[in-house]
């Protein structure tokens, strides 16, 4: 009985930690397909651009050979002349089967290619919705391989001479709280109304503002 139970648990354990279809959507977006809209729009258009000369060259291909066929064979026998047209068309059939895949690859490569920059731009546009609502502390990584790399030190710099002259005003204002405190009620009433703006300065979820 407890053998049953402990591998009943054994499965469920497993089940668990596979990896569901929504979980593995979310993997493949998040390694290619930031987004969606633009990657494949890009792909696709590259793909168009690459297909409609491959199917020019293909036809063009076809046509010359089916003009040298029938300038080789218009004497020849029968039997002769339909084992050709069948090696041409398989050839033909061969040729098409290795454009598809090379359009297919020029796609897939074109995914890939775009995942650089718009997986950077992600990353970009999330650290300043991060600055905007006033996380001056968020720092830009982006990988090796992405595109933008450029911009990472740009912006770190600009976050952290946001965030020293933030560190700089709460520092000013803590100092005349402490100092308003010693002016009375007046002065207790103002230090109390400072620290409330350095408290509201401090990260929360939905931002911080001074």
């Amino acid at each position: 009985m407890e053998n049953h139970q402990l591998a009943a648990t054994l499965d469920s354990s497993q089940a668990s930690a596979r990896p569901t279809e929504d979980t593995r959507w979310r993997i493949f977006r998040r390694k290619y397909l930031v987004n969606p809209r633009s990657q494949l729009g890009a792909a696709a258009l590259v793909t168009l651009i690459t297909l409609v000369p491959i199917a020019l060259l293909n036809l063009s291909l076809h046509l010359a050979r089916t003009v040298e066929r029938e300038a080789l064979f218009s004497n020849a026998p029968q039997a002769v002349a339909l084992h050709a047209a069948r090696f041409d068309q398989t050839e033909f059939v061969l040729v098409l089967i290795a454009s598809a895949i090379f359009v297919v690859g020029v796609f897939a490569m074109t995914v890939l290619v775009t995942h650089r920059t718009y997986g950077a731009a992600v990353g970009v546009r999330r650290h300043l919705w991060e600055i905007r609502d006033g996380d001056y502390s968020t720092r830009l990584k982006l990988r090796d391989s992405d595109n933008l790399t450029e911009l990472v030190d740009p912006f770190n710099e600009m976050a952290a001479a946001l965030d020293d002259r933030e560190r700089n005003l709460v520092l000013a204002l803590e100092q005349l709280a402490d100092e308003a405190d010693t002016l009375g009620d007046d002065g207790r009433a103002l230090a109390t109304r400072l620290r409330k703006v350095v408290q509201a300065s401090e990260p929360s979820p939905a931002g911080r503002h001074i």
